[in-house]
């Protein structure tokens, strides 16, 4: 049987003859989130290309928050290897370490969704240095910048 000889509701059932449109994907100005990506990696510190949300606020599902928390740990270990002997060393010996963490975004949170935001990416600094994040030999600083794409800065210094 020919599939025009069908009725046009029978043929429309059957998704034959007709035209479909393709999905159009929405990209976005990919060149400039690049541009800026790159622009970020040349200032001090570690630039990681993540995005901190108020996770007080979030009403989510708790698999994607956990599933979040271990991307950023994962992308701050994967950012931050081979970079932190001088930290070590000093907390080895006793020392203190100044861990500034900044958070580009497109709106500015407020002090204390900002500190719950960055508990993933506090915990992977701790980890990758070897001490516990809670212990008082580490300062920890959160500032926040807005910007047009999201990432956070870690800049990380001995006292």
């Amino acid at each position: 049987m020919n599939p025009s000889d069908l009725p046009a509701h029978v043929r429309a059932r059957m998704g034959i003859g007709i035209p479909t449109k393709p999905k159009r994907r929405k990209v976005g100005d990919v060149t400039a989130l690049k541009q800026w990506q790159a622009e970020m990696c040349r200032g001090p510190g570690i630039f990681v290309p993540v995005k901190v949300i108020s996770e007080a606020n979030a009403r989510e599902h708790w698999r994607v928050a956990w599933q979040r928390g271990k991307d950023q740990k994962e992308r701050v270990s994967f950012a931050m290897a081979g970079r932190v002997g001088d930290c070590v060393a000093t907390l080895s010996a006793g020392g203190t370490i100044r861990a500034t963490l900044t958070r580009y975004g497109k709106r500015m949170l407020d002090d204390d969704n900002l500190a719950r935001g960055f508990k993933a990416i506090r915990d992977a600094i701790a980890a990758k240095l070897g001490k516990d994040d809670g212990l008082p030999c580490y300062q920890w600083v959160y500032r926040q910048e807005v910007a047009k794409h999201y990432g956070v800065r870690i800049e990380l210094e001995a006292l």
